[in-house]
């Protein structure tokens, strides 16, 4: 992970904090809770400790909502997720409850807290603000433009530079391709940014394309899952001593699965296509769409990991030359529409750990033919 993805994520949990306000209601809790200590028995107290916990819980609820799984990711990694998630309400909810006649040990434990949480905000705070200062700034997003980032676990190239090579031409290809079947153009994929470790490679792309992509995502979590549970019944199965005849009804099955699945899939992208747009198509676009979802299903099962960048709609404000007062200007709802389409699959791009050994085979790709010819570049619609 380099320097400008770190000061990325820090600055959007900042921005959440500032949005929830969840610090404030947790001294807010923590002052509730210090009164009733000092009597116990106060009905009043009792209630302002109860109100403050409820609303806590909706500051919370609301905070982790907006946290993005790379977000939680993060701050898994740094060891402060418990601070940020469900996990603090957690604790201090059994504290309430099985501490009732003792208040005086949940004011401690809050006071902790309030102290260790404010500790990671200051501390992100002044990272912030050091690595500004030192000229480092998250990666621009201007209005309207969506970007979709690739991470991909080393041991789906195997951690060879050709390997990675093939992976990057891989996700140009997938981006072409559906680019293709969803506007009737293919896209190049655009590369805006690039973090190490396990690389993640962000592209720009039109924002239809990225909730193509994106929603083919999830729709491989999603298949993937059901294939899981195939799996591990077949593992059972094979650990009980079923020779290998006996498990080729569990093979057969995982391929039906998917097969039905990938035919779904294609049929539910083809669905939001105008005829205008099918009438640009070269008769390759299902075979490749094809491919690109076998590829994506194989990416996923090895453990890659896929998100989404972009802005919410902007709120613009003008004086009204009448009255010299300030309105605000009706945000379009084709705009809002597109960004909860995007948020949506934003939140819905939670990957699980997967386990046992990979059985999907590397997808081939369909005789080229005429999508052998890469489109002119284009640049992405905003």
């Amino acid at each position: 992970m380099n320097v400008e993805r770190i000061l990325e994520l820090v600055d959007s949990i900042i921005n959440t904090e500032k949005f929830t306000g969840f610090q404030g209601s947790l001294n807010e809790l923590s002052t509730a809770m210090q009164q009733l200590s000092e009597q116990p028995h106060d009905v009043n107290r009792q209630k302002a400790v109860s109100d403050s916990l409820e609303r806590l819980r909706s500051n919370l609820e609301q905070f982790e909502d907006r946290l993005s799984p790379p977000e939680k990711d993060f701050l898994d990694t740094i060891g402060s997720k418990k601070f940020f998630t469900n996990e603090i309400f957690g604790e201090i909810n059994d504290s309430v409850s099985q501490n009732a006649m003792t208040p005086v040990t949940t004011r401690d434990l809050l006071q902790q807290l309030v102290v260790s949480r404010q500790e990671y905000l200051d501390n992100f705070d002044k990272l912030k603000k050091s690595l500004i200062f030192l000229n480092f700034h998250p990666y621009p997003l201007e209005k309207e433009e969506v970007e979709i980032g690739f991470e991909l676990q080393r041991d789906i190239f195997g951690n060879s530079l050709q390997g990675f090579a093939n992976e990057l031409t891989n996700i140009d290809w997938i981006v072409k391709r559906v680019s293709k079947v969803v506007t009737g153009e293919a896209q190049h994929a655009e590369l805006r940014q690039v973090s190490t470790t396990d690389p993640i490679i962000f592209i720009e792309t039109y924002w239809p394309v990225a909730a193509a992509i994106a929603g083919s995502v999830t729709w491989a979590l999603d298949t993937w899952e059901r294939v899981d549970r195939i799996k591990k019944v077949r593992a059972d199965a094979k650990e009980a001593g079923l020779k290998a005849d006996d498990l080729k009804p569990f093979e057969a099955k995982i391929k039906d699965i998917i097969a039905s699945a990938i035919k779904e899939r294609i049929e539910e992208i083809q669905q939001d296509v105008s005829k205008a747009i099918a009438k640009k198509y070269d008769g390759d676009e299902e075979s490749w769409l094809k491919w690109a979802l076998e590829k994506i299903l194989y990416n996923v099962e090895r453990g890659m990991r896929v998100e989404l960048r972009f802005l919410p709609p902007e709120q613009v404000v003008e004086t009204d030359e009448e009255t010299g007062e300030e309105v605000e200007v009706e945000i379009d709802k084709k705009e809002i529409e597109r960004f909860e389409k995007l948020d949506l699959l934003k939140q819905r791009l939670k990957f699980p750990e997967i386990s046992g050994k990979p059985m999907l085979s590397k997808p081939k790709e369909p005789k080229k033919g005429k999508a052998k010819t890469a489109p002119k570049k284009t640049t992405p619609k905003k």
